[in-house]
């Protein structure tokens, strides 16, 4: 057992390693990530407006356990190169002889989406109040989705596996305004997530989704009409791995904020953001020890033309730790948008529902970690969406991340891998023709994959012959056909 908890955690440490700590796309619908592509006319409730809507797809998944696709077969062995071995203190390694466990499980798949936004009554919906209607003194917004998964393997031989993979996922999300357009303010969050990733080990426990809880709270001053704004906020966010083979990787994280906006020319906006924030894995132990990230940066936002518009923010993060090692460079953005259709302002409700927009941009960040301390990424990433008609929408995101990665170590301080990188890519292209106001038909392509000849032994006893490794690399296609009715 001791030996099937640390492969199993272990694997699991490194699926999210790849797929959360490295910043890849949300695998997320994408009327659930952008809610200008959502909602439909909706429905007037006194103050409030309601916006219902279901969704229903079917899709093939080339590789859902984000596997290498490497097999050992039974008995024999692959001969392990000595930077990819366990090290002890003293310096000695062991791990020559190790096996893959890593079958390319495709699957069919179906994804049935309720969703519900609830907000304050827009400003479209105001028109006939007169020009003397005041400012609202509270906004709120309130949103709530749930996706039902049932997989379907493609191959008879992993049936078994992927049904125990019939799942839920969800997100709660409220938002409150409170005073908005006046010199003084505050604003209150609230939301829950429930996730599920896959695990690339087939027999690995299916107890491996996880709940995120956040809650926070900013006072907001907005001196000169709005010329001037500075937030300062406080975040409590709490991860809970809901199997406890995975218990390690729980954690309880306190953030402190400070933004700021001085609109200093018409369409140009001096901006900065400062965090320092407190993160703690409660059942940690020797593997996770307690961080504090902290950060600041500056950079200056702004419409070139009314096509054009730059973001351009640079600072430094340091990120400290207990034990083993930090993180503490500079960090930023910088990117370009072109609008089709002239944009006006910076106010970001300004943007219709539907506005057009080509995205290039890069960035340079670090992030607590599963695998090590941190990972550290250095990426481009490109964003365009296009609203045709009224009736017709596309949109396609990429990205590509070189990661890098300290040392990391097993509970008993043997060495698991030296520092290392590796690449990510991601592409998804998403397309929604609007039959109606009510009604769409879309399709989803999406690739993800992870470059790199890194291996990781996921045990630690100098007495096993042969050690399980994990092979980092992997290559995945999904597609998706849906329906969805709106309003």
């Amino acid at each position: 057992m001791r030996f099937l908890s640390a492969s199993f955690a272990f694997t699991f440490m490194l699926g999210l390693a790849s797929a959360a700590s490295a910043q890849q796309m949300p695998q997320s619908q994408p009327w659930l990530q952008d809610r200008r592509f959502g909602g439909g006319i909706g429905i007037r409730a006194g103050d409030f407006e309601l916006h219902p809507g279901v969704a229903g797809e079917v899709g093939f998944d080339s590789n859902y356990f984000q596997s290498a696709g490497k097999v050992t077969p039974d008995g024999m062995a692959v001969v392990i190169p000595a930077e990819f071995r366990p090290l002890e203190p003293n310096g000695t390694s062991f791990g020559q002889n190790g096996f893959f466990n890593e079958p390319r499980v495709g699957a069919f798949r179906f994804r049935l989406t309720p969703s519900l936004t609830l907000k304050t009554l827009g400003m479209q919906r105001k028109e006939g109040d007169g020009g003397d209607a005041q400012p609202p003194k509270v906004n709120l917004e309130a949103t709530a989705s749930a996706s039902f998964n049932q997989l379907v393997a493609a191959d008879s031989q992993y049936s078994a596996a992927v049904a125990n993979r019939r799942f839920i996922e969800g997100d709660l999300g409220v938002s409150v305004d409170v005073l908005p357009q006046r010199p003084w303010g505050v604003g209150f969050t609230g939301n829950y997530s429930r996730t599920v990733q896959p695990v690339n080990d087939p027999a690995a426990p299916p107890g491996f989704q996880r709940s995120i809880f956040g809650v926070g709270g900013a006072v907001k001053w907005r001196p000169g009409g709005g010329l001037l704004e500075w937030d300062l906020g406080y975040n409590l966010t709490y991860v809970l791995f809901e199997d406890n083979v995975f218990s390690n990787f729980s954690s309880i994280t306190h953030d402190v904020n400070l933004r700021g906006r001085w609109l200093f020319l018409p369409r140009t906006a001096l901006i900065y953001s400062g965090d320092y924030g407190v993160i703690d894995y409660p059942d940690g132990g020797r593997i996770k020890p307690p961080g504090s990230p902290l950060s600041s940066l500056i950079g200056v936002n702004g419409l070139v033309t009314n096509h054009l518009a730059m973001l351009v923010m640079a600072g430094w993060k340091a990120i400290f730790f207990n034990r083993d090692s930090e993180f503490d460079s500079v960090v930023g953005t910088a990117e370009l948008t072109w609008y089709p259709l002239p944009r006006p302002d910076l106010a970001p409700d300004a943007a219709t529902v539907g506005l057009s927009s080509v995205t290039l941009g890069y960035r340079r960040d670090a992030q607590p970690s599963y695998l090590g301390n941190y990972v550290q990424l250095d990426g481009g990433y490109i964003k365009a969406s296009y609203f045709l008609g009224g009736s017709l929408l596309t949109s396609l995101e990429g990205e590509f991340d070189h990661l890098q990665r300290p040392v990391s170590y097993f509970s008993n301080q043997v060495r698991q891998t030296a520092a290392f990188g590796s690449n990510n890519v991601g592409v998804t292209a998403f397309a929604e023709y609007r039959t109606s106001d009510t009604f769409a038909i879309n399709a989803t392509l999406r690739y993800t994959g992870s470059i790199t000849d890194h291996v990781i032994p996921l045990e630690n006893d100098p007495a096993v012959a042969r050690l399980p490794y994990d092979d980092l690399s992997f290559s995945r296609f999904e597609a998706w056909l849906g329906v969805r009715w709106f309003l």
